[in-house]
């Protein structure tokens, strides 16, 4: 939780202000009593009104700086609250954004979602709760002291009330901590059903699932709900139990302060400071045990958050190097690369080398599970090469920063991604420069213009979440689009037609050739006849390639390839 800390940043003057402003309530509230005492002693017991009035109205005034003390050192505490909560969502989101996608594998989105949101409100109610956690101890110490000083004679009630309810605290907290550190882990349980739930909403009802998948949101509900109730008991268990200790201690006093007046000769003034003294320290350990209420959550939400930011950077983006402008034809390389997930027992990419330049269509093609998609996520370093090395223009992808390698790529997914806003904000995601002229450009190439221009507003139509609005063949067109408006020396197409019907598939094929001719294409394929007029397939198999060529050339020398061709054509068909 201290690591986190950090994220207050040149909040320090402030802090120590609330700091100031909690000690003048702690004094004040301390007075408060002794002020008390003597209002008794020498007012009521004198029948000296002008004392009582002197002595009231010096109490009236404390009580308004206590006042005064509480709302601003309560405002100043919230307003730094929410200054830490803005800087560890946007530390999670930067940490994330530079994150390899093996990394984000290794929490989940359900998860990640989770620490960026009810983690960090669990830390910004901690820091809300610093005013009483500050609070409580002085208090307490304070209280002691008063209460010796009034009657030392009955100082032993106090320890013996501030055992009792450090047992009640310890053996609350023995209980509840455990709990608490499964109950994010169930929360993390339940977001995930809910999250696959929904978006995965039509295959459970094509298949007729629904009502599993209520059973199983049911069971990971109950689950969350059981461990809440159990928390919930072993705190609310606490409250009663030290008012219990509150109003027995009471009578206690009560009982021997009564006969410390009869024998002692102790002030009854002392005795009611005594009482309200031991009232304040027995409210500190209250205030205690709502702190330990938020404590042992927000330990574990610290702890969850610090596994995110502290998880080791796969990617060093450590690169200088800017886009090479002046190089007209761009060349890349696979030199001898290899690649491993971590903790992989074999390594999913062997030896891979290839060249190609601009102006060439170079088709991936393999059976599932060769390696494809892998291959090119190595390119935009989404994973960095175990071995061997990655070249565009000759230098080491690793040199550039990732920011002026991705600007250098267009990826078009294999599943299309479309974001809220309209057809145009999608289209100029990858660079908000260009004309409208450009735009409709780039979706006449990706043959997306047809059905934007029959859309009452156009470019300027509103696209629902995730694109719900449009069919898959129109999110894939728009995300080609996407790629096109871009305009970078390398274009990456993972499987990027398979929504298309053959004629639209056809006609954009030949308008990327025709308008786009400088340019190094890569394009994963799986329907062979999208790739006879390719410059060079690369076969796959098992991770290794096992062949290079044109399909001609192929289709004559490689048993793997031509086994792969005979699957979706037959003989005749072939060119």
């Amino acid at each position: 939780m201290i690591k986190l800390l950090k994220y207050i940043k040149k909040q320090y003057l402030i802090i120590l202000i609330a700091i100031v402003l909690i000690f003048i309530q702690v004094m004040t509230n301390l007075n408060l009593p002794r002020m008390m005492s003597r209002i008794i002693n020498e007012g009521v017991l004198q029948n000296d009104v002008d004392k009582i009035w002197s002595i009231g109205l010096d109490m009236i005034i404390i009580t308004i700086i206590s006042s005064l003390a509480i709302i601003l050192a309560s405002y100043l505490l919230a307003k730094i609250a929410a200054l830490f909560g803005e800087n560890v969502r946007k530390a999670l989101f930067t940490k994330v954004t530079y994150a390899s996608k093996e990394q984000l594998s290794q929490f989940g989105v359900a998860s990640l979602v989770t620490r960026s949101t009810n983690d960090i409100t669990q830390l910004q109610q901690f820091i809300v709760m610093w005013r009483p956690l500050i609070m409580a101890p002085l208090m307490g110490v304070g209280g002691i002291i008063m209460a010796i000083s009034e009657a030392p004679s009955m100082s032993y009630i106090i320890f013996v009330v501030i055992l009792l309810l450090m047992i009640t605290l310890a053996s609350a907290l023995f209980f509840a901590l455990p709990l608490f550190k499964s109950l994010q882990v169930k929360l993390d349980k339940l977001n995930r059903v809910l999250r696959e739930f929904l978006t995965g909403l039509r295959v459970i009802k094509a298949f007729n699932k629904s009502e599993a998948e209520k059973q199983r949101f049911k069971e990971a509900n109950q689950d969350l709900t059981d461990t809440t109730r159990k928390v919930t008991r072993i705190m609310v268990f606490i409250i009663p139990v030290m008012m219990l200790i509150m109003n027995a201690s009471t009578i206690l006093i009560i009982w021997v302060g009564g006969h410390q007046i009869i024998s002692n000769g102790v002030e009854i003034g002392s005795i009611m400071a005594f009482m309200q003294y031991v009232m304040q320290v027995l409210f500190s350990f209250l205030m205690l045990a709502m702190i330990f209420v938020f404590i042992p959550r927000a330990q574990v939400s610290a702890g969850r958050i610090n596994e995110v930011l502290d998880s080791p950077d796969q990617l060093q983006d450590i690169g200088q190097k800017a886009k090479p402008a002046e190089v007209q034809n761009v060349s890349l390389e696979f030199r001898n690369v290899t690649f491993k997930y971590q903790h992989a027992e074999r390594a999913v990419l062997k030896n891979i080398s290839f060249k190609g330049t601009g102006g060439e269509f170079i088709a991936i093609i393999g059976g599932t599970g060769s390696g494809k998609t892998t291959l090119i996520d190595l390119l935009p370093r989404f994973y960095d090469v175990s071995e061997g090395e990655i070249l565009i223009n000759g230098i080491n992808i690793k040199e550039y920063s990732l920011k002026n390698l991705r600007d250098y790529i267009s990826l078009v997914p294999q599943k299309a991604v479309i974001f809220n806003g309209t057809i145009k904000d999608n289209i100029t995601l990858g660079s908000k420069e260009g004309s409208d002229a450009e735009v409709e450009k780039a979706a006449a190439i990706a043959q997306a213009s047809e059905f934007i221009e029959t859309l009452d507003q156009g470019y300027e139509t509103p696209v629902a979440q995730d694109g719900s609005n449009l069919s898959g063949g129109q999110k894939q067109r728009l995300s080609i689009a996407r790629a096109i408006f871009k305009n970078p020396d390398i274009y990456i197409f993972d499987d990027s037609f398979s929504a298309l019907d053959f004629k639209t598939d056809s006609l954009l094929r030949k308008a990327l050739r025709e308008n786009i001719k400088s340019k190094l294409i890569l394009t994963i394929a799986q329907r062979v006849n999208t790739i006879l007029d390719a410059d060079k397939i690369i076969v796959l198999d098992k991770g290794e390639i096992v062949g290079i060529g044109t399909h001609k050339e192929l289709y004559q020398s490689n048993e793997v390839y031509k086994e792969i061709v005979l699957s979706q054509m037959e003989e005749g068909e072939v060119a």
